[in-house]
């Protein structure tokens, strides 16, 4: 009980220095606060965005070689596409964060009716006369995200779910009330290419379609009407055993991090991947868009580390000026037979009052303005970025509209970065509060351990 009383009349006995030593610890414990909560938050955030925003890989004609390939039989240059077989073999790399793919057949259909069949002109070119009629695409996609519709809002789900499983399909409200199809029915459609495989599909659900139902004209026939649109997986797609070259598929890829795309470059090449075919990475976009988030974990790591090492320097130095007054406190206490040990744990019950009132304040002051702190640095980031955006050339290629441009780059998700109150933040703030409390009693703590009572008195002169 002495120990406690007396460690409590020592703060009021030194209130002068515990008000400077608590101000500055007090001042450090709000910076490591602020930036604490800003690593923790910015460490998922990047890693989020890592993910979210790899970087697109553009593949596109080279015109230098598209120039000087021979015409064909008709007169005119034919540049070769990438196939279904190509695309997807692309996809198979650990050097890609993701692929998505989109793929399209056209199809029919013995026991469905569709919307304006029957209408549309026949093709009057010779080559095209006896093609087989398709009254519908099927329309496949490895992630829904791709559904442009759904998103922009020009097609929303009615009734049901979007598909989910293998074999499951969502169709229009018009084509569902024209063939009397509910969820969970049955529906056979077949690729007018490739008729001895069929795809046998279940509703699963039914979506508004607000689309332009004929958007290349009234006569333009059923397979050019929106509302015959079937929307599948592109695994389901696939799934039938169709012969690949006759789905139309289009793909993106996203490298984990651009430094891969040299790597992903010669893999394609080994692939067979032509040298008509040009591999530009778009690094400014995921540049511009994940640097700033990186900037804010760096500067809040810095911010904290100043502080710490200037706070940590200035208490050292007030624990030197103020050595005279507790080294022959010590020695008093010391000569009056008080144990080592129990002199160390008053100045200890000392420190813990002192951290407790500067842990109490720092937490409390620092998780109000985090946030505040981390909008404005991370807007002087974006600030920065948009200044310092120099975009990368696309070697000779075709133009290409994806890429980034100072103007394209969307930084709506970056301008809040929530920061909030984590475990790890509470105990590394909590630890670096005890440690220093004992920067600023280190020099007692120090004769405490080294001396011997006589000999610290013998030297207060």
């Amino acid at each position: 009980m002495y120990l406690f009383q007396n460690a409590i009349k020592n703060l009021s006995r030194n209130k002068g220095r515990y008000l400077l030593v608590g101000g500055i610890i007090t001042v450090i414990l709000i910076a490591v606060v602020v930036s604490a909560m800003i690593n923790s938050t910015t460490d998922e955030i990047i890693k989020d965005y890592v993910d979210r925003f790899s970087a697109r890989v553009y593949l596109t004609q080279d015109l230098s070689i598209v120039g000087f390939l021979p015409p064909g039989e008709d007169g005119f240059i034919h540049v070769p596409e990438l196939t279904t077989e190509e695309l997807l073999m692309f996809a198979d790399s650990e050097y890609l964060a993701r692929a998505l793919l989109t793929g399209q057949i056209s199809a029919n259909s013995d026991s469905l009716r569709f919307i304006d069949e029957g209408t549309g002109t026949q093709n009057p070119h010779p080559a095209f006369a006896n093609d087989p009629i398709a009254n519908c695409g099927i329309f496949g996609y490895s992630d829904v995200s791709l559904i442009e519709e759904f998103k922009v809002g020009s097609r929303e789900i009615y009734d049901g779910n979007i598909f989910e499983n293998l074999g499951e399909c969502i169709i229009s409200k018009e084509f569902s009330e024209l063939n009397n199809l509910s969820i969970g029915d049955t529906i056979f459609l077949f690729n007018i290419w490739d008729t001895g495989h069929k795809l046998t599909l279940t509703v699963s659900g039914i979506y508004l379609d607000r689309t332009n139902a004929q958007p290349y004209g009234s006569n333009a026939g059923a397979v050019n009407n929106r509302r015959n649109d079937i929307l599948v997986s592109y695994e389901t797609l696939t799934a039938t055993k169709t012969s690949e070259s006759y789905i139309y598929t289009k793909a993106e890829y996203y490298l984990k991090s651009p430094d891969f795309g040299e790597a992903f470059e010669t893999e394609l090449r080994e692939k067979g991947l032509k040298e008509l075919w040009l591999v530009n990475i778009d690094s400014d976009s995921y540049s511009q868009i994940v640097e700033p988030v990186k900037g804010l974990f760096k500067i809040s790591n810095i911010m904290m580390l100043v502080v710490l090492v200037f706070g940590g320097g200035v208490l050292i130095l007030l624990s030197v000026l103020s050595v005279r007054e507790r080294k022959y406190e010590i020695g008093v206490l010391r000569a009056m037979g008080m144990e080592k040990s129990k002199v160390m744990l008053g100045l200890i019950i000392e420190t813990f009052a002192v951290i407790a009132v500067c842990l109490t304040v720092g937490l409390c002051t620092g998780i109000a303005i985090s946030q505040p702190v981390s909008n404005y640095i991370l807007s002087d980031q974006i600030s920065i970025a948009e200044r310092n955006f120099t975009p990368s050339e696309a070697n000779h290629g075709a133009p290409i509209s994806g890429l980034a441009t100072k103007d394209t780059v969307d930084y709506s998700e970056l301008n809040n970065v929530n920061v909030k109150v984590t475990p790890d933040m509470l105990m590394l703030t909590i630890l670096i509060a005890l440690l220093l409390g004992l920067l600023s009693n280190s020099v007692g703590i120090l004769y405490i351990t080294r001396f011997e009572p006589i000999r610290i008195l013998s030297e207060r002169d």
